[in-house]
């Protein structure tokens, strides 16, 4: 991960493959993240994938969990478009 201050928020154990995010949360018990660029408030997950794959979502396109299906995960691996 590029964002240190993200980084900081992700509890990740060694060993276990979900990284718990331990930043906000919304209503809904999505991760929210305000990025350091543009001062928006994001999904994490989103960041996160953004943030490994060095590109942005394609259009149309929603994020799901692929592998793990835990909410406060915000492992980019476990993040699919679909």
């Amino acid at each position: 991960m590029a964002d240190a201050v993200f980084a900081a928020l992700c509890d990740k154990v060694s060993g276990a493959p979900c990284w718990k995010w331990r930043g906000e949360v919304s209503r809904d018990g999505c991760s929210v993240y305000e990025d350091g660029v543009g001062q928006r408030r994001v999904n994490a997950q989103i960041y996160a994938y953004q943030d490994l794959n060095a590109t942005k979502p394609p259009h149309g396109l929603d994020f799901r969990h692929y592998i793990c299906r835990t909410m406060g995960c915000v492992n980019p691996e476990h993040v699919r478009p679909v």
